[in-house]
């Protein structure tokens, strides 16, 4: 009687050992949950917009309800000076960046926690639910962009070769929102107090990034402390990118918000990596 070659082979001895460096950070669940992440995104954007009258048409009203109150108080009330470019384009230029950076901000620290109940059923990674939030926000900033270029259109301002930078621009935009929103979003689950300071910060960031006025009119020695909001160089970028400005903005500022952006992103997928460990007891 032969003996099973099966029976007599050697048990199979498998190492599982911790992963290191990037590989920790799972970014291949992006890929491999592609069609779950579009599914996600599709259902939120008709969830967001099917009971409203309006529609998508809502994305609009708050870049123009913005942009009407800064407007009447800042060139009637205070005159805030911008040379050769009208305030209204100066001020919707500074809101569209701005809040696409915020919404992500804000979309992005309620992703998880508002999927608590599929988590808490299932096992899903949980990068894809900020990565939903990102893809939304950018769905919702295609209206405020629009509107841009229909006020662009109405001030005769033509297109120039400084569009050519666009998608350099949109590009840091995208990171730092999807830095913002990566940091956020495990940050709202682990700690409570993010609810209360994410109002607080949201209203610092916005006076504190060149919106309602120049960035020109910062002191030169305060420049390289003002540079580290990373939305300094992308709003200034992006308004001088749309209005066809002749003066770039300083490099420094350029650079310092180019760089700022690179380490939290950076920062952000670790961070998230980090908490993200722990997270199921603070669902």
């Amino acid at each position: 009687m032969t003996a099973d070659p099966a029976a007599s082979a050697e048990p199979q001895l498998t190492i599982i050992e911790p992963q290191r460096g990037m590989e920790r950070l799972k970014l291949s669940d992006l890929w491999l949950n592609r069609e779950l992440i579009a599914m996600l995104a599709k259902r939120t954007i008709l969830q967001r917009y099917k009971q409203t009258t309006l529609g998508p048409l809502w994305a609009l009203a708050q870049p123009l309800a913005y942009m009407l109150v800064l407007n009447t108080f800042f060139s009637l009330v205070i005159r805030a000076p911008t040379p050769g470019v009208p305030y209204p384009l100066h001020l919707l230029t500074g809101i569209v960046a701005f809040q696409f950076f915020t919404r992500c901000l804000n979309d992005g620290a309620s992703s998880i926690g508002r999927n608590s109940g599929i988590l808490s059923r299932i096992y899903l990674p949980r990068v894809i639910f900020p990565a939903v939030s990102i893809i939304v926000t950018m769905f919702d900033f295609l209206f405020p962009f629009s509107l841009l270029v229909v006020f662009l259109a109405f001030y005769g301002v033509a297109p120039t070769a400084n569009l050519l930078a666009l998608p350099v621009i949109l590009f840091f935009l995208l990171l730092g929102g999807m830095a913002a929103s990566l940091i956020m979003s495990v940050s709202n689950v682990r700690f409570q107090d993010v609810r209360v300071i994410l109002p607080i910060m949201t209203q610092m960031l916005f006076f504190a990034t060149p919106i309602f006025y120049s960035a020109s009119i910062i002191p030169e020695s305060w420049q390289w402390l003002y540079g580290l909001n990373p939305l300094v160089g992308i709003v200034e970028s992006f308004r001088w990118c749309m209005l066809g400005l002749p003066e770039p903005p300083p490099l420094h500022l350029l650079a310092s918000s180019a760089t700022t952006i690179l380490v939290m992103f950076v920062v952000s997928l670790y961070y998230f990596r980090w908490l993200d460990r722990s997270i199921y007891q603070y669902l």
